[in-house]
């Protein structure tokens, strides 16, 4: 069950960081949404791999 909880709760977190991340970059920058999704996903991947 700890596991369980324990996925969950980084699931959850870096989804909040992923969206986080497109919403802010997509109202600071005009950059194309291709890159900006992207880059969200590489900082999630890399923060999912940290947690």
């Amino acid at each position: 069950m700890r596991f369980v909880r324990r996925f969950a709760t980084i699931g959850v977190l870096v989804t909040l960081i992923d969206i986080g991340i497109v919403v802010a970059l997509r109202a600071a920058t005009s950059w194309p949404r291709g890159v900006i999704d992207a880059l969200a996903i590489v900082v999630a991947a890399l923060a999912s791999y940290w947690l």
